[in-house]
């Protein structure tokens, strides 16, 4: 007996955790380009707690890199890209 596996049923998305409001700012500014230490700059933060936050967004979108989280952030409408 052989079992045919249908392609026709989508597979389920992985659930992702929720952004906090300072995660989508850091996510925010990172899109519009701002470098990590501007980021801390800006919001009277040190840089290592701005590079924790950058870790905990890319641990919730499941991304290695500023580039992918951003364009994940940007799909999942986290944050708005500045054209």
């Amino acid at each position: 007996m052989h079992y045919i596996v249908s392609k026709s049923f989508p597979l389920p998305t992985d659930y992702i955790e929720k952004l906090t409001d300072s995660e989508k700012q850091i996510l925010q500014l990172l899109c519009d380009g701002y470098k990590r230490k501007e980021i801390a700059s800006m919001l009277f933060a040190s840089e290592r707690t701005i590079s924790n936050h950058i870790q905990h967004i890319f641990n919730k979108l499941d991304v290695s890199s500023s580039l992918e989280a951003v364009t994940k952030g940007i799909k999942l409408g986290h944050i708005q890209p500045n054209y």
